[in-house]
């Protein structure tokens, strides 16, 4: 857009136009800096000599910037979204919001699903990760279930490359907690310290984590030695993860998961009295002391974790649960009394089979025998009932010692393992804060689930295209990990600090609470009394504002025409 040349015009007869720029330079600036329409473009080219005015990967940039509009908006009405924004700032002059419609979208998203997403999105990430240098020595891996409402194809969606399944929504076990809708399960693999993702995978709805984990680890390492990536990553899971056998092939791979509780051997090492305070000290609420576990010649690393903040709560809970027992206890106990039996060897039986039902309690019981006269009932014969015996349970409920001191031994006690033996490599007392970098998947859910996405329920014409819109909002996730990351790091480094919410000064503003601060910046566009374009400028810019986009650099200082 060219300003007109310098003529003399009456203020009164200059025409004003606002557009709402906010914080989408520092998207817009984002994706520009790393190049993702390049990158998309090079995996998803299009024919622009058939008079396509926009890319795939100006399409795919368009439903990220949607994406993360926060809004409340879905991602599909992103032609209504950029209605108000600056085009030229965002994209290029040539670029209208009206080239973002429906069916240009669909189009990108089918062919992202075509290309395949898994391989599309890794693709994308590894080559990001790389150049930013924001893959650490981790892959921190978790699934979540997102439930589905509508009517779809009842055919699932076909991928026929290495990485991605067959896949299909249907009805699990919801993590949404809503089993009456149907469900698929999303996958996710961040590293780094940026929380950088580089993993997305979406399978059927009924897939178990104890197949998939497994699977996903050998397509990453299978995919990485296909880009020849030059490190190993050390793959972090939760429990679901653990199988003894397999995990004893692993031998050219490292790993660190939890084990869970069902184990046999750690409900011995969990439940016997042991003294915590010969224990290893990570600091005021952990302590811990370390088990080899040995198979042939195999040997694991098992950390035995306690925590005291864990104990107290547990322990609390844990009398809850035996006071609520009890109570249900001592009612099956009354209904039981009061049922009569023919002989002293059905009594006890019955009496044997609550017993076993009971968790923490035992039974205190004998037989209690008594004669019944029932000469009132007569039969169809007319002959008359004669006096019958009968016996009925005399129950003392008592509390199960053993058991419950057990129970109270593995309040705040956990065990993680790995394959790492060597201290060189993983320390003793990083095992932990290891395992619990897993948190930074589950924020990359809590990102993708938030109310103001609209993901926790999704509405598409078919399941493929379900498959590529998760793509679009990882992609999402991704672009926001590395702006706040930047903004971090860059703060850091010139030893900055900025306002949050209640105008207190912090080194790690959250990229959110940025947005809202820049809400306010908007690009003025001037006209004269004929509609001709005189100039246009970035407005409502505060020394804040300047803070922030000098911090941030790159393409943002010349979008927010900061000098």
């Amino acid at each position: 857009m060219k300003e007109s040349k310098d003529v003399k015009i009456n203020p009164l007869d200059i025409e004003v136009e606002v557009k709402s720029l906010n914080y989408m330079g520092l998207i817009a600036g984002t994706i520009q800096d790393i190049n993702l329409v390049e990158k998309i473009d090079k995996l998803l080219p299009l024919n622009t000599e058939k008079g396509v005015v926009t890319t795939n990967g100006q399409r795919v940039s368009a439903m990220i910037m949607n994406g993360l509009g926060f809004m409340n908006d879905r991602l599909y009405m992103v032609q209504e979204f950029f209605n108000d924004k600056p085009m030229e700032k965002l994209f290029n002059s040539e670029v209208k919001a009206e080239h973002f419609n429906d069916d240009a979208l669909g189009r990108a998203l089918d062919s992202i699903y075509e290309y395949g997403t898994t391989k599309f999105f890794a693709n994308i990430s590894y080559a990001i990760g790389i150049e930013l240098n924001l893959i650490g020595n981790t892959a921190r891996h978790d699934t979540t279930s997102i439930s589905v409402t509508g009517a779809y194809n009842e055919l699932a969606a076909e991928q026929k490359d290495e990485y991605n399944e067959d896949f299909s929504l249907e009805y699990g076990h919801s993590k949404d907690h809503r089993p009456d809708l149907k469900q698929f399960i999303l996958g996710l693999t961040t590293t780094g310290v940026a929380n950088f993702p580089i993993w997305l995978e979406v399978l059927s709805g009924n897939e178990s984590d104890k197949k998939s984990f497994h699977e996903t680890k050998q397509k990453i390492e299978k995919f990485q030695k296909e880009i020849k990536y030059p490190h190993k990553l050390i793959f972090i899971l939760d429990a679901a993860f653990y199988n003894k056998e397999k995990l004893i092939s692993y031998t050219d791979s490292q790993w660190i998961t939890r084990v869970p509780g069902t184990v046999k051997e750690v409900r011995k090492i969990l439940e016997k009295e042991d003294d915590i305070s010969t224990w290893i000290e990570i600091d005021s609420n952990y302590r811990y002391r370390i088990e080899m576990q040995k198979y042939g010649d195999v040997t694991h690393k098992w950390k035995i974790v306690y925590s005291k903040d864990a104990h107290k709560k547990e322990l609390i809970t844990l009398q809850k649960k035996i006071e609520k027992l009890r109570k249900e206890a001592l009612k099956k106990i009354n209904q039981l009394m009061k049922e009569d039996f023919r002989c002293s060897k059905d009594a006890l039986k019955a009496g044997k089979k609550l017993s076993k039902k009971l968790k923490y309690f035992n039974l205190e019981y004998k037989d209690k025998k008594g004669a019944v006269k029932m000469k009132k009932e007569i039969d169809d014969s007319g002959k008359k009932h004669e006096e019958i015996e009968i016996f009925r349970l005399d129950i003392n409920l008592v509390d199960d010692n053993k058991a419950q001191e057990k129970a109270r031994n593995k309040a705040g006690k956990f065990i993680i393992a790995t394959n790492i033996t060597d201290t060189a490599e993983l320390a003793d007392k990083d095992m932990l804060a290891s395992y619990k970098s897993l948190s930074g998947t589950e924020k990359g859910f809590k990102f993708l689930k938030d109310s103001s996405f609209h993901a926790s329920s999704v509405f598409l014409k078919t399941p493929g295209r379900i498959q590529a819109l998760m793509t679009i909002m990882t992609l999402c996730l991704m672009i926001y990990n590395i702006a706040e990351n930047r903004l971090r790091t860059n703060m850091k480094k010139a030893n900055e600090t900025l306002p949050n919410q209640v105008k207190k000064e912090v080194k790690n503003p959250t990229f959110k609470w940025i947005a809202q601060m820049m809400r306010s910046i908007a690009v003025t566009y001037c006209y004269d009394g004929d509609g001709n374009f005189l100039k246009a400028s970035v407005s409502n810019v505060n020394k804040i504002h300047k803070k922030i986009i000098n911090l941030f650099g790159g393409a943002a200082i010349r979008i927010y025409e900061i000098e």
